[in-house]
């Protein structure tokens, strides 16, 4: 779903599948995974709830900024051993500014992805996959995008022995002003998993993001989350993200699942 907090919900989970080193392959972090959904089988995955929190200075004081994003979701699904096809939905936002700026509310925008695992299997040993979407310009209140946007991403995944897994991320992803003039921004992510049970596992994520061009601090979050397999088909998440520089969002809780069927 997508690539990283309150931006497009890029991410992948295997279904059925409840194995010790493939647990946290299978996460749904901001970092994609570079698996496929299996021929024929189903994926559905949300983001429940997003919130981010900023704290914004002024020459005259600070005020508190806060989104908040309910129920985006993927829906994906196997048409070959390698390669899934996604669409999805960015939900409702409740967007607060502050600073006397007026809140906005309103549905996203809507997405497209197709994603062909090129290299390897997730899970046994090193993986990489090529995940090109189209942003779809359907969002009300003009709180999403204003034309067709396509993007290009490559997950990247390793085992790390029998209890840890690495996954990373980078990607290209572009928006188009009224004008028709195109920014382009390069995103990037990594992630360190543990499995803790056979139910449980844990990781801690970096990402980032940033214009070619515009004059604009890259954002950069560091996050912690927890995931609880609750049986074969269903996957909950919860994490936490803070960021580390002035360009990025102060805070940002997610809660997240992911059902197969």
């Amino acid at each position: 779903m997508s690539s990283f907090p309150l931006s497009s919900p890029a991410r992948t989970l295997c279904a059925g599948l409840l194995l010790a080193v493939g647990a946290c392959s299978l996460l749904g972090q901001a970092t994609e995974s570079p698996a496929t959904v299996a021929r024929g089988a189903w994926l559905l995955e949300s983001d429940l709830l997003s919130v981010a929190h900023e704290r914004c200075s002024t020459d005259d004081g600070s005020y508190l900024s806060r989104s908040v994003l309910w129920g985006n979701v993927l829906l994906s699904t196997g048409v070959s051993d390698r390669v899934d096809v996604q669409a999805g939905f960015d939900g409702w936002l409740d967007d607060s500014p502050g600073g006397g700026e007026p809140s906005r509310h309103g549905h996203g925008d809507g997405v497209l992805r197709m994603k062909w695992t090129f290299a390897g299997k997730d899970g046994e040993g090193f993986a990489a996959a090529l995940l090109p979407q189209l942003r779809l310009p359907i969002s009300s209140s003009g709180m999403g995008a204003h034309r067709l946007e396509p993007g290009l991403f490559v997950p990247l995944s390793l085992p790390l022995g029998e209890k840890w897994f690495w996954g990373g991320m980078i990607g290209l992803d572009s928006t188009r002003a009224d004008n028709g003039d195109w920014n382009f921004y390069w995103q990037g992510s990594s992630y360190l998993c543990c499995t803790l049970s056979k139910a449980l596992s844990a990781y801690a994520e970096l990402t980032g993001s940033g214009p070619f061009t515009a004059p604009r601090v890259p954002a950069w979050q560091a996050g912690l989350g927890l995931a609880w397999q609750l049986n074969q088909r269903l996957l909950c998440e919860a994490a936490l993200y803070r960021g580390i520089n002035t360009g990025a969002l102060d805070w940002n809780p997610v809660l997240r699942l992911s059902l197969s069927f």
